[in-house]
C-alpha cells in the first residue's frame, strides 16, 4: 500500500554551523513517535531526500527487512593481564522481505530537501520474532530505502531500525495466570561462617510468570543478620540459548539492576520489590528451532564485607494479547 507523492517547496539543507551539506543523503522519518508496531500494521512515513545540485534517478525502492543474527558465545579470554569476551558469528538469517518501488515518485529531485510520503504494511505473520537485542540473540526490523541513480553515481541507501512486538510466542505454551506467590529463604549454613556471620533473609515474588508491560512485584525481610547490610538488590538477566543441530550454547548477561536497599535496613521491616521491565531490553520468552530467549530474576544480598549471597527465579515473560 503506498500513499500518493506530495512533494514539498525544495530548500537548501544546513548543517548546525551554517555550512552547506556537501552530498546527497536520505532520511526516513516515521509517523509514530515511539516506532512501536505490530505485525499487520500499517507504517506511515516519510523520506527525506537530500539531492546536491539536482540529479535523476532510475529507480526508487522502498521496504522491509526482518534479519536475525546469532553469536556462539565463547569464554572470556586474558591479554596482558587484561579480560575481553569474544562472538563468534554463527548464523544471519533473513527473517522477511518486502520490496516496493515508488511509481509516483518524482523521476527528478531538484537541489535541496524533497520529501516523498511512503505507507506499507508489515507482514501479518502470528510467528513474527519480536524485536530483540541480547549478546547472542539479535532481531532487527528495518526500512530499507535505495535510490539508483545510474552507472556513474552512487546509489543512495538508507536503514531505518523499528520495533515489533507480537503477543504470540514462537512455541505453543499453555499459558495459564500464575497468581501463585513463591517465597524464598536465604539463610546461613549451619554454624555461621568463619568469623561467626548468621544471617536469615525470606522474601516472597507475587509471581513468575509475569506480563512485561507491568511491574514485577514482591517482598524482602532481613530477619536477621550479625553483620551490617551493605546492599539489596534485584537483577533481570536473560538467558540465550543458541541451536546448532543436535548441540547447543547457552549464554547469561545481565539486562538491568535495581537497587531495594542501599545501606543496612532495620530488622524485620518488609521491604517492598517493585521492577520495571525495561521496554527496549526485554521481549517474551521466546523458543524457536534455531534459539531460545529465557529469563530469570535474581535476588543478591551484599553485606558490608562485601560477600554475598543470591538466589535465581526462571521468570516466564509474556505480551498480552488485549495490547
Amino acid at each position: 500500500m503506498l500513499s500518493s507523492t506530495e512533494k514539498l517547496v525544495p530548500v537548501a539543507s544546513t548543517e548546525s554551523d551554517g555550512s552547506t551539506v556537501a552530498k546527497s543523503s536520505l532520511r526516513v522519518r516515521l509517523h509514530r513517535v515511539d516506532r512501536t508496531y505490530k505485525p499487520g500494521e500499517i507504517i506511515e512515513g516519510e523520506i527525506l531526500v537530500f539531492a546536491k545540485d539536482g540529479w535523476r534517478h532510475q529507480s526508487f525502492t522502498v521496504g522491509l527487512l526482518g534479519q536475525m543474527t546469532l553469536y556462539a558465545p565463547k569464554e572470556e579470554n586474558s591479554v596482558l593481564g587484561f579480560s575481553y569476551s569474544m562472538r563468534e558469528l554463527q548464523r544471519e538469517t533473513v527473517l522477511y522481505v518486502e520490496e516496493t518501488p515508488l511509481p509516483q515518485c518524482p523521476q527528478y529531485f531538484p537541489a535541496g530537501e524533497t520529501r516523498v510520503p511512503f505507507s506499507l504494511v508489515i507482514p501479518d505473520n502470528h510467528k513474527m520474532i519480536e524485536t530483540h537485542h541480547g549478546a547472542n540473540v539479535n532481531v532487527v526490523h528495518e526500512i530499507r530505502v535505495t535510490v539508483d541513480r545510474g552507472s556513474f553515481s552512487r546509489v543512495l541507501k538508507s536503514a531505518y531500525e523499528f520495533v515489533v512486538e507480537n503477543s504470540v510466542l514462537g512455541k505453543q505454551v499453555d499459558l495459564l495466570q500464575d497468581t501463585t506467590e513463591h517465597e524464598f529463604v536465604l539463610r546461613s549454613n549451619p554454624g555461621g561462617s568463619q568469623d561467626g556471620h548468621t544471617f536469615r533473609i525470606k522474601g516472597k515474588l507475587h509471581a513468575l510468570q509475569a506480563d512485561i508491560t507491568r511491574p514485577f512485584t514482591g517482598e524482602i525481610i532481613v530477619e536477621e543478620s550479625t553483620r551490617p547490610v551493605h546492599s539489596i538488590d534485584i537483577q533481570l538477566n536473560t538467558v540465550e540459548t543458541i541451536k546448532s543441530n543436535s548441540e547447543s550454547q547457552t549464554g547469561k548477561s545481565v539486562v538491568q539492576v535495581t537497587q531495594i536497599a542501599d545501606g543496612d535496613v532495620c530488622r524485620g521491616l518488609v521491604l517492598p520489590i517493585y521492577f520495571i521491565f525495561p521496554r527496549l531490553n526485554v521481549c517474551p520468552t521466546t523458543f524457536t528451532d534455531m534459539f531460545e530467549i529465557r529469563w530469570e530474576m535474581e535476588i543478591v544480598v551484599t553485606f558490608d564485607d562485601l560477600v554475598h549471597v543470591q538466589e535465581s527465579f526462571p521468570l516466564f515473560l509474556l505480551r498480552p494479547e488485549t495490547m
